[in-house]
């Protein structure tokens, strides 16, 4: 590895442009690139300009305040950042990376800017070669997470427990693709030990893509499930999607695997990469015992061989909650981390907004905001969480459609609503283009009170229905925008207590 002297520059974090459909919030990177570290990275040729600039920062977004920075023109399903050329060069920007073939069309007002203007035939390829030169350049070990469920909160209590032993990066947000991974990876620090990465796809081909650029030590697969089916097509189609992250893991590296999820073993394995699995079953190299669910949070024992029981808590409810706690324990214990420091990690993530997070209203009803994204299998377990959390009171749902289906959507959200009748929902709101099939399911399993209504009218439908003790279940995919329901029914309980 070449020695790179760290220069003393300091700037401004810059945001980022948005991959389309995500939001990216502002991401400070941590030194500053050379003109060498371009050229090394991304085979690129220098079309105009000096080659000894340094560059503050890496910028994808022609609206920020980009100087000193390098603007790398993405192109994208909504925009093209080489459209956008003269604004970032009035941004203040010094450097710019663009598609070689579009060169011809902007030369005449670049050529005299006083610009380093470097040339690559694919620009979001070089974005993730660039990432790929900071690892190795600081040497970080790489954990990455995926699956169709939990990766968010299992890389989220990693970060707790990681945190604990030393420094790590972790992935913010929702900058787990072929955008947001470079981004997370430009703000890593020489002494940070470990990255710790969401990846996430819906599209064969994304996740190598996304190995390539991380190449982990160590990865989870938290659950295969039915999710992104109209990019994947099928069950076995996203076991293979999500295997791609072994492709290029290093000899030696370790993935954890969902013992207790058939659909794990559709998963194709790679040879050199040791298999570990975590679960509730006793075969799991990692399993649990004796899981507890409450309202306000979960605990259980961890089990492995040779070794004593391992007390887990967590502040979070759920059953599948407790499994991504397992899932984390097993990376971190298999990383070297302390056991005290695994639960202490673990005890001190809160969760966060949207993901079956328990809200107590003033008017004594507690609404489960389980919003921020939905599949068949997640619905699967948050209703029976759900119902569970309400015995001995009564279980409401509101759901609305889930997305990215495919041709068996209709079929998958018709399952949903029977499988909301046979867990014991009391009543089930639905919404969206497949709540009338929700309704259908929950009807054909003999529930009486099935209502499929606009969004807006659901809150208004359910909220004089519902006593001190009851509970609501409201979840959907993100497209649903279902946190709005949430807002109405809180209101709802002010206004009703007077507050």
């Amino acid at each position: 590895m070449k020695t790179i002297r760290l220069l003393e520059i300091k700037f401004s974090p810059l945001m980022t442009e948005p991959s389309p459909g995500k939001e990216y919030s502002s991401m400070p990177e941590t030194r500053p690139w050379t003109c060498e570290d371009i050229l090394d990275a991304t085979g690129a040729v220098l079309l105009s300009g000096k080659g000894d600039r340094i560059f503050s920062a890496i910028a994808t977004d022609s609206r920020k305040n980009l100087q000193k920075a390098l603007f790398i023109a993405l192109r994208g399903e909504n925009h093209d950042g080489h459209d956008f050329l003269e604004k970032a060069l009035s941004g203040g920007c010094t450097g710019i990376l663009m598609e070689k073939s579009r060169w011809q069309e902007a030369s005449p007002f670049l050529r005299n800017a006083g610009l380093s203007v470097f040339g690559v035939d694919d620009t979001v390829k070089a974005l993730g070669q660039l990432a790929r030169h900071r690892l190795s350049l600081f040497g970080s070990k790489v954990l990455a997470v995926t699956g169709s469920n939990g990766k968010t909160s299992t890389k989220e209590m990693l970060g707790c427990i990681f945190r604990k032993a030393g420094s790590c990066l972790v992935t913010e947000g929702n900058f787990n693709n072929e955008i947001g991974l470079p981004l997370t990876l430009f703000r890593l620090e020489p002494h940070d030990d470990w990255a710790i990465l969401e990846l996430g796809m819906n599209h064969p081909g994304e996740m190598e893509r996304l190995s390539a650029i991380c190449q982990p030590d160590m990865a989870i697969i938290t659950r295969i499930a039915p999710a992104h089916l109209e990019g994947l097509g099928s069950v076995e189609g996203v076991a293979r999607a999500k295997g791609e992250i072994l492709s290029h893991m290093k000899k030696g590296g370790l993935i954890l695997i969902n013992g207790s999820d058939p659909n794990s073993k559709l998963i194709p394995m790679k040879e050199g990469i040791d298999i570990l699995r975590f679960g509730r079953q006793e075969h799991c190299d990692f399993y649990m015992k004796d899981l507890q669910c409450h309202a306000m949070g979960s605990s259980f024992t961890l089990h492995r061989k040779d070794k004593p029981p391992l007390a887990i808590t967590l502040m979070v409810p759920g059953a599948m909650m407790a499994e991504n706690a397992l899932a984390a324990a097993a990376a971190a214990l298999n990383a070297g981390i302390p056991e005290d420091l695994v639960q202490k990690g673990l005890a001190s993530f809160k969760g966060f907004t949207g993901r079956f997070q328990p809200i107590a209203t003033p008017a004594g009803f507690t609404i489960i905001n389980d919003t921020y994204n939905a599949n068949p299998d997640s619905m699967e377990a948050a209703l029976s969480q759900a119902v569970r959390m309400a015995d001995p009171g009564r279980c409401f749902a509101i759901l609305g459609s889930m997305g990215e289906l495919g041709d068996d959507a209709a079929s998958l959200h018709r399952h949903v609503g029977i499988l909301a009748a046979q867990k014991g929902i009391h009543a089930l709101y639905t919404c969206g283009p497949h709540g009338k099939d929700f309704a259908e399911g929950a009807r054909s399993a003999g529930m009486k009170k099935v209502f499929c209504n606009d969004k807006d009218q659901l809150a208004t439908m359910l909220f004089p229905e519902l006593k001190p003790s009851d509970r609501v279940l409201v979840k959907g995919s993100r497209s649903m925008t279902m946190e709005s329901v949430v807002d109405q029914l809180l209101q709802a309980a002010r206004t009703a207590q007077g507050n």
